[in-house]
């Protein structure tokens, strides 16, 4: 493909011919060195400001053609989110329809799921375990983490046992009331050491 108006036409890559040192450099090495390094400095120094903050940028995609969704400022003070294919490259066109989305409706959203899952446990167990059953390399860690509920659910239940066991003791007399309460108070630590794990 080419111009048909300078009937110039692309070489392929591989014909390309490297020409070393066809432009002579408009400065020195030594003074382009220099100030790379300034400008390097100065980036690190005083990194880019952002006005704006676009929590989901690199966490979502389009729900249309899977493109990257990222932030987008509308009139300076509008931010949205859109889908990197509606914009067209120097290499294609646009590739996508979709529309741009208000983004604090859309963080909204997705802090509401979150926090619902963040609420109840069981949602990110039923995850892990579907997971599990669809065969997903999953981290030992996480492929264990059923039996390790299931132990500590138990720890939980024996705390309970031993402290009916301690008010029976206390009832016939086996023990005093003071070793009673410290052994209760002992559990009861140990009991919220278990939940808190």
């Amino acid at each position: 493909m080419g111009s048909p108006k300078t009937g110039l036409k692309v070489q392929k890559k591989e014909d390309w011919k490297i020409l070393p040192d066809a432009t002579p450099p408009s400065i020195d090495k030594g003074l382009f060195d220099r100030v790379q390094e300034v400008l390097r400095q100065n980036k690190e120094q005083r990194p880019p400001q952002i006005d704006r903050e676009y929590l989901l940028t690199g966490h979502i995609a389009c729900g249309s053609c899977g493109s990257p969704v990222t932030g987008s400022c509308l009139s300076r003070k509008h931010r949205y989110y859109r889908c990197r294919g509606t914009a067209p490259t120097a290499s294609r066109g646009p590739v996508c329809k979709a529309k741009y989305m208000r983004a604090d409706h859309l963080e909204d959203i997705v802090w509401q799921k979150v926090s619902a899952v963040l609420q109840d446990p069981q949602v990110i167990l039923a995850e892990l375990q579907r997971q599990s059953e669809a065969g997903t390399d999953m981290p030992q860690d996480v492929a264990n983490l059923d039996r390790e509920v299931s132990r500590l659910q138990r720890r939980l239940k024996e705390y309970v046992n031993q402290e009916k066991r301690l008010v029976y003791e206390l009832r016939y007399g086996e023990i005093t009331k003071d070793l009673v309460l410290d052994e209760i108070n002992r559990l009861k630590k140990d009991r919220e050491a278990t939940r808190a794990s």
